[in-house]
């Protein structure tokens, strides 16, 4: 038996409830959908923007879409559909949806009051709700490559992951059009497999997304151990030389 079976009305009384409390009942009443197919989704918050004549981005179409793949808690999808209003509340009042500082701030904010509302949540052994059949996998490669490089400007380490067949166009864009030597020898590039830690960060994007070393790095640095640094293989060597 499912620990909890979610519905539309339930999904608007929490909106309702968690709107007055921990919002200043500001936000506009959202469209809800259940989804049963997402292995990896737990919740999502989607809108549509227009530009005002003051050129101010403002959210119309929005959506908060819960998923009951797996069997959960009422507080565990409480903490997601919070999770997802954290993004209506941004998409509202910045016009921009992330995980950055104004998220976090907010977060922070509301798990004062016994959540632990974070930027992504760990689903590992949790299990299938009853009467949904397992997804079969696909057969999506497992591997991705992890470049790890100093910013040339700032000096900061960051990190992204990007597909395999997109490795060395990417590595060329970090080096960007000046082809900078110093930069090169900054790069570092490995082959490895995604696991429960890497689903908090895009590993399929043909472009990449950066993320800062000294912030989320301890998160995927055991992915590296022991792993040869594929800079140093041939394709690497005739960058350097078109570089000179």
């Amino acid at each position: 038996m499912r620990k909890v079976n979610l519905t539309l009305p339930m999904l608007l009384k929490w909106h309702t409830r968690f709107n007055a409390e921990y919002f200043g009942g500001l936000l506009s009443t959202p469209i809800f959908k259940i989804r049963h197919n997402s292995t990896r989704k737990l919740g999502h918050f989607h809108c549509d923007y227009i530009i005002g004549f003051s050129g101010k981005r403002r959210a119309v179409n929005q959506t908060i879409t819960m998923y009951d793949y797996y069997d959960r808690t009422e507080k565990d999808f409480q903490t997601t559909f919070i999770h997802e209003m954290i993004h209506q509340w941004q998409a509202e009042t910045y016009g921009i949806v992330d995980h950055k500082n104004t998220f976090r701030s907010m977060a922070a904010n509301i798990n004062r009051y016994g959540w632990d509302i974070s930027r992504c949540s760990n689903i590992s052994g949790v299990n299938v709700a009853e009467g949904i059949a397992p997804r079969k996998k696909r057969n999506a490669t497992t591997e991705c490559r992890l470049l790890i490089w100093e910013d040339g400007d700032t000096g900061k380490k960051r990190f992204a992951f990007t597909t395999t067949s997109c490795a060395e166009r990417n590595a060329n864009a970090i080096v960007g059009s000046k082809r900078n030597l110093a930069q090169w020898r900054n790069l570092q590039m490995y082959k490895v497999n995604k696991d429960v830690k890497t689903n908090c960060f895009s590993t399929n994007r043909k472009d990449l997304r950066y993320y800062d070393w000294d912030k989320y790095g301890k998160q995927v640095i055991h992915l590296i151990d022991g792993k040869e640094n594929l800079i140093l293989k041939p394709w690497y060597q005739n960058a350097i030389a078109n570089a000179k």
